[in-house]
């Protein structure tokens, strides 16, 4: 009987310890735990105003505004900063504190009072008065004022839609110089036109020259490399089948040759040797002459195609 006493009292006695070990931390040992520990609020970014500075001038001394900064809560509460750690209006607290700045010409300042209005106090955005600010802190080159003014020129909020301005404002934000950037669409659609003018112009000149069975030597002028690449070129293997012979002389914007003395450089073969050369490779008949032959077709050309200038 003894024994079985001695085991209750022994068995109590862990289940009283292990029901102390199951029981929940105090207050006290989850502050001590957790002390010095950074968490995740201390990290969020939060519109900081910052105390003036005390400023010596001379034998006087002078407090300076207060400044306001864009830093973490824990960095803020460190320097003796004031923000808001938690309001519905959030957007107006922020308005609140950049305000003052923004109105005293920082462009920073500026540029953050126009993203407030963009995004909207109470879920309504004022596009207008964003691009007020926006311009304000554009006019004195600040790069982000100017993408923002272009995102709204470019979707037409709060100014009317223009997307060469748009462009023109993304242009500055970036960096670029005048002329250093246009549209591709703007550009395929002016190459485009170059090309179905040109197109119409070579069968005009063509159909109106009866190549059947000729020699034609047609020259254009001041056209680029990519609007002749982009030519009908299949109209124009069909008017070459059609003549006897048929170059389409196309001169690049101010083409210069330079041949030196050495004969470095190739130079452009006129009408007449190009028909002398095609004339002296053409298969013939075996009671032609090829002299004379070649002779005639080179007189022909010389007397059709008119003198130089």
């Amino acid at each position: 009987m003894s024994k079985h006493r001695d085991k209750a009292a022994v068995l109590t006695t862990a289940l009283v310890f292990l029901t102390s070990c199951a029981a929940p931390p105090s207050q006290e040992q989850v502050a001590a735990a957790t002390k010095g520990m950074v968490t995740r609020k201390d990290l969020e970014i939060v519109d900081c105003l910052l105390p003036g500075q005390v400023r010596q001038l001379g034998n006087s001394s002078y407090l300076t505004p207060r400044r306001p900064t864009r830093t973490t809560a824990s960095d803020c509460r460190i320097r003796g900063g004031e923000y808001v750690a938690y309001d519905r209006s959030n957007l107006k607290s922020a308005l609140k504190i950049w305000l003052e700045t923004a109105e005293a010409g920082d462009i920073e300042a500026q540029t953050n009072v126009g993203e407030i209005y963009e995004r909207g106090l109470d879920g309504n955005p004022d596009y207008a008065a964003a691009a007020s600010w926006y311009q304000k802190a554009g006019d004195k080159g600040y790069a982000r004022a100017l993408f923002n003014l272009g995102s709204l020129y470019e979707q037409g909020l709060g100014v009317p839609q223009d997307k060469l301005k748009a462009l023109n404002f993304y242009r500055l934000s970036w960096g670029l110089s005048d002329d250093n950037l246009m549209y591709q669409s703007a550009a395929r659609q002016e190459q485009e036109s170059l090309r179905k003018e040109l197109d119409a112009q070579i069968a005009e000149r063509l159909t109106a020259a009866k190549i059947d069975d000729q020699i034609v030597r047609l020259l254009v002028w001041d056209v680029e490399r990519a609007t002749a690449r982009d030519l009908d070129h299949a109209a124009i293997r069909a008017y070459k089948a059609r003549a006897l012979n048929l170059h389409l002389d196309l001169r690049r914007p101010e083409l210069q040759r330079v041949v030196s003395a050495t004969g470095a450089g190739a130079k452009r073969q006129t009408l007449t040797e190009t028909v002398r050369d095609f004339l002296g490779r053409r298969p013939l008949d075996a009671e032609l002459n090829r002299e004379t032959f070649v002779k005639l077709g080179v007189e022909y050309v010389e007397t059709a195609e008119p003198p130089s200038a």
